[in-house]
């Protein structure tokens, strides 16, 4: 259910409205300027989540880098008390608009909210320093979580694409979806960590039957 907020009303009894009788899983808010809402509105908003089938949010390029990474940290956690296990918050810039204390804590607090799969593509991630990134993803790969994907996060910041691949397959392993990209740099880190999985998967295999 694609929903696009009257902006001169409160999104609250819009949403209630919206949800009515409503059987459909997906929520996609995507494009609404939910980050320029006061942030009571936003936990209100999630409230509403609590008693209805949505298990999946679509929140991409809805501002979310306008809140303060405190604020931002409470309305991730708040989804805990939903339904909901998929969230899509792409697009947010949050690489280069928060703090490398801030990203670790909305990466933790992704993992707080009970996500298995979260879309983090297109958040210049790219360009947040490498240790901290390094943390970021180690806590990201929590057992609960199943998918992470990350495309178009301008990852060439970090280095060359066989480095950025072992980077991923190392801190993520198969958890680490890249889909998009058809120019080298993205093909090259697609293939050689393909490579790797299964290089590391045969090894195991090997493991096993030893």
């Amino acid at each position: 259910m694609k929903i696009t907020f009257t902006t001169n009303q409160s999104f609250v009894p819009q949403l209630a409205e919206k949800l009515h009788n409503n059987t459909d899983t997906v929520l996609d808010l995507s494009g609404n300027p939910l980050g320029k809402r006061d942030k009571e509105e936003l936990l209100s908003l999630i409230k509403i989540l609590i008693h209805h089938s949505i298990t999946s949010v679509n929140l991409s390029q809805t501002g979310l880098q306008l809140k303060s990474g405190a604020e931002l940290v409470e309305i991730l956690c708040e989804f805990k008390n939903t339904p909901i296990v998929t969230v899509n918050i792409s697009g947010n810039w949050l690489g280069v608009k928060k703090t490398n204390d801030e990203l670790k804590q909305i990466a933790q607090a992704l993992v707080d909210a009970g996500f298995t799969e979260i879309n983090l593509s297109s958040n210049h991630l790219g360009k947040v320093q490498e240790n901290t990134l390094e943390e970021i993803f180690k806590i990201l790969n929590h057992p609960s979580v199943v998918k992470i994907h990350l495309d178009n996060n301008q990852f060439d910041h970090l280095g060359g694409a066989p480095f950025v691949a072992d980077f991923l397959c190392r801190l993520l392993g198969s958890k680490a979806v890249l889909l998009a990209g058809n120019d080298s740099f993205s093909q090259t880190v697609k293939t050689r960590m393909a490579s790797l999985l299964e290089a590391n998967s045969e090894e195991k295999s090997t493991l096993v039957f030893q």
